[in-house]
């Protein structure tokens, strides 16, 4: 999703080539300073000139620094904390933002923006280093006997201070620019020789200036110090003492200079740093740490990418047993747009914990572990990451992770490939131990696509509505799509003691769903006048809603109006035929999956077997004996036999099970072929998989068929658990068929005979009074979720809407789904 980025807010990444020329400014600023102060201007008119160039460029950069976003600080006014907390730490900011439990969240506020950065410590410097002191010592010339005014010369020496910014924008140019160790000092070298050798200078121009006979300028001295730099000897004997030193101290740094030289190049030539396992320790805060490598790298890049828009650090570590240079060609092969400085790619063990300590795990603000492609090895895969989450654990138990003293433990997410490494994985690693420093979750990704196929199956256009509550991806412009994603935030002050049931709707753009108590039970859909419906909200529950940002989740006390009671138009749903093509573990899922969302009576013909009392009322037809397992010929096969066969379908399902990505995609457009070359009349919808994303649009030459994309689905699920590990239960809960689930329901269910317009509000009370939450509607061509301002309260809803999307216990049909007394209904209105 994407935050509302504040109109005349600069993005800190937008002003780079503006960093890029202040940093060269600032380099020459450290040639100019000591040649003003030691050898000093021919005229008056030039330091004048080079003083106001200065403050003009300087200035620019304050105003430019007022709008571009930061992040919150704890140092006090004007940084006075982080001088303080040199000599008392319980003075520093880490102390302060322990104490006032804050986060270091961005500002994207322009008032706030501009508050942080009068209020920090830089403002102050960069104001010391732009005033034009030269420009105000000549103004006031006639008046410097006086002895206060002539400390205004000594002002200038705060121009110094503008060196100090150098070192946070070479960091900037230094992660926009990946290179090895070896490259980094030859490029300091050759930045610090010439500027020692230009300070040596000013300084033998400085001593022999007052030598009555020595006559050296500039240029000689110059040459002087060039000569001693190359020999490696003091040149010139009639120096005066002063000139003598100063040119031993540049034969001393001319040792250092040509020894650094020397053995930078050796390893640059020798290639010996590039073929280390582990780079450099990564210096970076609040980074996403990936570890491992497989099919998702790519889509969960994005989705942290994205995630920025909403206030999050978007700095990336992955670490990798892959080179650095494999490892940049399959990500520039499949992104564009993706800042290489956001990237820090280390080559190594991700099992180890050395590795995982030079990452600076204890400043992370999360992990993500998804070990290698599966293939035909997917134990071995799972070992990989349980042995990933171990070094985890044992790395929160190092000196640096405690010296960190973290606010919160640090969320780590991994991703494993079957149910029962999940289980195992949750129950044996020790996390009460590690509970203070990292939480650790576990998700069984193919579970997750399994019951996100399910409920494609059931209604194709959940995929879409999947995609938006998942994805950080913004939607394009006039796709119709809706940005909104799970939040949990403590109630506000106002909501305080007050029962849940009596808030939900007084939100103005955000759509609660339910809410966590203290020991943190989540409660969705609370059924309107049941005891948790009329829970009262303590400061220590939170409220789950959905919302386009979190700037969105306002809690506005907006009034609200009740509604007569009203019997719901019921539209019968026809029963569903299915074909399932598949016969792996992953297919066996979803078919057990299916009598939980397709209309009763409904049939599915496969090869699989399905046992009687997990059928329901589904009916399951065989059209074969199981004749492979794995998708390829044997499937193709099955396809050419089912359809040969004259099965008549709505539905068409096809599950692989390869863990390479191009034989799993390749299997997927063999079977769409087979079908569309068999009966290329027959229409259906397909529901596949596909774990390229790159191949969607090669499978719509077919039609449309709506497609999972693995890759996409997994790496959105990691994120937002990432993000906050606390949506892993409602995320389980959405995609449990015991609890509460995302339904699209007929818009009709909501209309009462004879009304000519109705509104979304008027929808949202009439499903509360249902037992459901509507959070959405479907139009012919658009997917609106969470609607505000005109969308919710349009009052043609009835002629655009053709299904409303909620948050209900089941499907139509079923007990818990079916209508609530009307006493109960009405009064919950009133």
């Amino acid at each position: 999703m994407t935050a509302d980025w504040s109109p005349g807010v600069i993005h800190p990444r937008e002003r780079m080539w503006w960093d890029a020329f202040v940093l060269a400014v600032i380099l020459v600023a450290t040639f100019e300073i000591p040649y003003d102060w030691l050898v000093g201007w021919s005229g008056a008119a030039v330091p004048l000139f080079v003083d106001g160039a200065f403050a003009l460029i300087f200035g620019a950069d304050m105003v430019l620094n007022a709008k571009t976003a930061r992040h919150r600080s704890f140092a006090g006014l004007w940084g006075w904390r982080a001088i303080a907390g040199i000599v008392a730490p319980t003075l520093g900011p880490e102390a302060n933002q322990r104490r006032s439990r804050g986060a270091k969240e961005l500002l994207i506020e322009p008032m706030t923006v501009a508050k942080g950065y009068l209020t920090s410590g830089w403002f102050l410097i960069d104001l010391l280093s732009t005033i034009p002191w030269g420009l105000f010592a000549a103004t006031f010339q006639p008046l410097l006997s006086l002895r206060l005014l002539r400390l205004l010369r000594l002002a200038r020496l705060l121009r110094f201070f503008r060196l100090s910014k150098a070192v946070v924008l070479l960091e900037r140019v230094r992660q926009l620019v990946p290179s090895v160790p070896s490259l980094e000092r030859l490029a300091l070298i050759l930045v610090a020789v010439p500027w020692v050798a230009h300070l040596h200078a000013c300084l033998l121009c400085f001593f022999e200036h007052r030598n009555p006979g020595s006559t050296v300028t500039y240029s000689s001295a110059v040459h002087t110090i060039f000569t001693a730099f190359t020999t490696q000897d003091e040149a010139g004997a009639e120096l005066s003492t002063g000139g003598f030193w100063v040119c031993i101290s540049a034969v001393a740094f001319s040792l250092v200079f040509v020894s650094l030289l020397t053995g930078t190049l050796a390893a640059l030539f020798t290639g010996v740093e590039l073929k280390k396992e582990t780079r450099t320790a990564v210096r970076l805060t609040g980074h996403t740490i990936i570890l491992g490598w497989n099919h998702t790298i790519t889509a969960i890049i994005e989705q942290l990418v994205n995630s920025e828009q909403e206030g999050r650090q978007a700095d990336i570590v992955i670490l990798a047993d892959r080179t650095v240079h494999e490892m940049w060609v399959e990500i520039e092969d499949s992104l564009s747009g993706v800042p290489a400085g956001r990237l820090t790619l280390v080559q190594g063990a991700m099992h180890s914990v050395k590795n995982l300590i030079d990452t600076n795990l204890a400043h992370a603000r999360q992990v993500i572990v998804i070990g290698p492609d599966a293939g035909s090895r997917g134990e071995a895969a799972d070992a990989q990451v349980l042995r990933a989450l171990l070094a985890c654990y044992q790395a929160s138990r190092s000196p640096a992770f405690s010296a960190a003293k973290r606010l919160v433990p640090l969320p780590v997410v991994a991703a494993v490939q079957s149910e029962q490494s999940a289980d195992l994985l949750r129950r044996g690693i020790p996390e009460r131990a590690a509970a203070d420093r990292v939480s650790i979750q576990v998700v069984d990704t193919g579970d997750v696509l399994a019951r996100c196929i399910a409920q494609v199956v059931g209604e194709p256009r959940m995929a879409d509505v999947f995609r938006e509550i998942f994805s950080y991806s913004a939607s394009e412009p006039g796709d119709g799509g809706s940005d909104v994603e799970i939040y949990i935030v403590p109630p506000e002050p106002g909501q305080l003691g007050r029962p849940f049931g009596e808030v939900w709707l007084e939100y103005e753009l955000a759509y609660p769903i339910g809410y966590m108590n203290t020991e943190g039970l989540l409660f969705l859909n609370p059924a309107p006048g049941s005891v948790a419906d009329r829970h009262l909200l303590t400061g220590a529950d939170s409220i789950v809603a959905l919302s386009s940002s979190r700037a969105s989740l306002g809690w506005a006390r907006r009034p609200t109006e009740a509604l007569p009671a009203f019997s719901p138009g019921i539209t019968p749903t026809a029963a569903r035929k299915v074909l399932l093509i598949g016969c792996g573990v992953k297919a066996q899922q979803v078919l057990e999956l299916l009598p939980e969302f397709l209309p009763s009576n409904s049939t599915v013909f496969t090869e699989l077997e399905l046992a009687a009392d997990k059928r329901g009322s589904l009916v399951v037809e065989r059209i074969m004996s199981a004749a492979g397992s794995a998708i390829g010929a044997s499937e193709t096969q099955l396809v050419a036999r089912a359809v040969e066969g004259a099965i008549d379908c709505e539905t068409v399902v096809i599950v692989a099970e390869q863990g390479d990505p191009i034989d799993h995609d390749s299997a997927v457009l063999m079977t769409l072929t087979a079908l569309h070359a068999k009966r290329p009349s027959l229409q259906r919808s397909a529901v596949i998989e596909l774990l390229d994303p790159r191949n969607l649009e090669l499978a719509q030459a077919f039609g449309t068929p709506v497609a999972i994309i693995s890759a996409e689905f997994v790496s959105n699920y990691l994120v937002q658990l990432a993000a906050d590990p606390r949506r892993g239960t409602v995320f389980r809960d959405l995609l449990d068929p015991e609890g509460n689930e995302i339904y699209l329901r007929p818009a009709a269910r909501y209309w009462l005979p004879g009304e000519s317009t109705v509104s979304f509000e008027t929808v949202q009370q009439r499903a509360r009074a249902l037992h459901e939450v509507a959070i959405g509607y479907t139009t012919a061509e658009a997917l609106v979720l969470c609607p505000t301002g005109p969308d919710r309260s349009r009052a043609d809803l009835r002629e655009i809407a053709l299904l409303v999307v909620v948050v209900a216990e089941g499907p139509l049909g079923r007990p818990e789904a079916a209508t609530l007394p009307r006493d109960v209904a009405s009064a919950t209105m009133t």
